[in-house]
């Protein structure tokens, strides 16, 4: 490589280091959108000025985003046109949380994404649609935290899903229609009020790779509460099921309308087939 091409690589590195740094959501422009660069606040040096581009977006890609600090009253959308790609999000520093919306897209967090209320803002994150990964999720840290899945959302903790870390937390994960939560591994679960519910086609799953988890995940349901259908916590009610390989999937039992609805499609299909 020639000493020009060493120099303009670093250069082009350095600016890229430069450019990185902490971003807090504002709602500047009023219309809650993440990729505006008016709806973001960088901090430098402690103090917050006005962002020259989103968190995640373009430039700022490696950035960590806080969604409270900044002014905001309500928190940003995530839309089908959306690539965000971010250090971690929530979490220490700029740490009051508004709400995350996100209908489609890609959200990618190469750290961690800490999901928690304090005493004034609310910290939920409601996804019904595009994907959504993280190093590690932290559902309810110092305060309370609740993620929200509906439609065909799917979301991935890579390496290990918390939840109840602060004394009293209650972290709640409520998974619906067909989204999918799955996490390679559990981590430290509190005696807190901490609960994931499944409902419809919704599906929790855990990486598992001797299957003893399946037992375990049954065991804690009838216990303490920890797995639910629709607010119960009844074992009768799910369906806990190794792979055989190396995932333990939780999903809803059908309510016996449903079966009886499915069981009456059926017939009808295989009478329109006969005839």
């Amino acid at each position: 490589m020639s000493k020009k091409m060493v120099v303009v690589v670093l250069a082009v590195v350095l600016v890229n280091i430069a450019m990185a740094a902490d971003q807090v959501w504002s709602d500047g422009s009023g219309d809650q959108k993440w990729d505006n660069p008016a709806n973001w606040l960088t901090v430098v040096d402690g103090v917050l000025v006005p962002s020259t581009d989103a968190a995640g977006v373009g430039a700022a890609v490696g950035d960590s985003a806080y969604l409270g600090g900044g002014g905001a009253l309500v928190g940003p959308m995530i839309d089908e046109t959306m690539n965000i790609q971010l250090l971690n999000l929530g979490g220490p520093g700029w740490a009051t949380d508004n709400d995350l919306t996100m209908t489609g897209g890609n959200l990618t967090l190469s750290g961690d994404w800490t999901i928690t209320v304090t005493a004034t803002d609310h910290g939920c994150a409601y996804i019904s649609g595009g994907t959504a990964s993280a190093t590690n999720i932290n559902v309810g840290a110092a305060h309370d935290g609740a993620m929200y899945l509906s439609g065909d959302a799917s979301v991935t903790a890579t390496t290990r899903l918390w939840m109840g870390l602060g004394t009293g937390a209650a972290s709640l994960i409520e998974i619906t229609d067909n989204a999918s939560f799955y996490a390679a591994n559990l981590a430290r679960f509190e005696n807190q009020p901490t609960r994931i519910d499944v409902s419809g086609n919704g599906s929790f799953s855990v990486g598992d790779p001797d299957g003893g988890l399946a037992y375990w995940l049954t065991q804690w349901t009838m216990t303490a509460g920890f797995l639910s259908v629709n607010g119960v916590s009844d074992v009768g009610l799910l369906n806990v099921e190794w792979n055989g390989v190396d995932t333990t999937t939780v999903t809803a039992i059908p309510e016996p309308a449903t079966l009886a609805l499915l069981s009456t499609g059926l017939i009808a299909l295989i009478a329109r087939k006969k005839s």
